[in-house]
Parts: C-alpha cells; sequence; structure tokens
C-alpha cells in the first residue's frame, strides 16, 4: 500500500506560505483563548488547543507531502513567558538587517484573569462602591445605648 499524505483540514490555506498558516491558526486560537480568559474552567480550552494545533500540523503536512511528525519537529518551539517555559509551534521568515518575521501557535498559559486584577499596571483595582459605602462598614465610634457598660463589671 503507497504511503499518501494526510488530508488538510483547511484546504483554503494550502497555497499560503508557513508562516501564514501558523500565523492564522495562531491568531484564531489566541482570539479565543482571550475572550474565555476571565471564566473560571478556561483549562477546558486544552481540548480545543489540540484540534486547532493538529488541524494546523495537518494542514502543513499536506502542504510539504510530508507527515505531521515531521512537521511538529521542524515548527516547534520553546518560548519564555512569565508562567514560565512554553512549548509553541513557530515559523520564521529570516530579513537582512531586521529581526525576523515570526509567527507562533500556542504558548499562552490556560490561567484564570481575575477581574479585580489590572495586567496592565500590576496593581489590584478598586474595590466596587458598593463594598466601601459608609453604611456598609463597620462603625466601631457608635454610640452605645444607655445601661450598657463597655467592661464587664466587677464581681
Amino acid at each position: 500500500m503507497r504511503w499518501r499524505a494526510p488530508q488538510p483540514e483547511c484546504p483554503e490555506l494550502i497555497n499560503q506560505s508557513d508562516h501564514t498558516i501558523v500565523a492564522t491558526f495562531g491568531a484564531q486560537y489566541r482570539g479565543l483563548v482571550q475572550y474565555y480568559l476571565l471564566t473560571g474552567n478556561v483549562y477546558r480550552l486544552s481540548r480545543l488547543e489540540g484540534a486547532m494545533r493538529t488541524s494546523m500540523l495537518r494542514t502543513l503536512a499536506a502542504k510539504h507531502r510530508s507527515s505531521v511528525s515531521k512537521m511538529t519537529a521542524r515548527h516547534r518551539a520553546k518560548i519564555q513567558t512569565p508562567h514560565g517555559l512554553r512549548t509553541c509551534f513557530e515559523a520564521r521568515i529570516e530579513r537582512q538587517g531586521r529581526n525576523p518575521l515570526v509567527a507562533r501557535f500556542g504558548g499562552i498559559p490556560l490561567r484564570r484573569n481575575r477581574i479585580d486584577e489590572d495586567p496592565l499596571h500590576g496593581h489590584r483595582r478598586r474595590r466596587s462602591p458598593l463594598a466601601t459605602h459608609p453604611s456598609r462598614q463597620r462603625d466601631t465610634n457608635r454610640r452605645r445605648p444607655e445601661g450598657i457598660a463597655l467592661t464587664p463589671a466587677p464581681p
């Protein structure tokens, strides 16, 4: 039986460059992850990452008439993120005298972004006005009713 290249998952991308294929899948995945980062179960997107990664690698393998494992070895890279070392897939276009163009897929930590943390400034946001309203705070300087002693009576 003769070996055949895998069928492309996205036939409209098969005539594009490797950089364009990886950039397209990376942008789609990154957009979905950024949208769902505020949810409590963002870790479930790892299944989506696996499906999109396989689709991207099958498209690249069909383009080059190669296997998925060869495309994995060719495009796998490790990048340093604020959450540690991450594995991703990248395609580079080297340019003379300038930095290379890099398209990446993956490498995004699937950790929940809390609303009370401001990612741009690195500090906690202010609490809501209802939480800091004077009527909701406990006032220790309130007047006590007459006849109630603040200290226990001597025996």
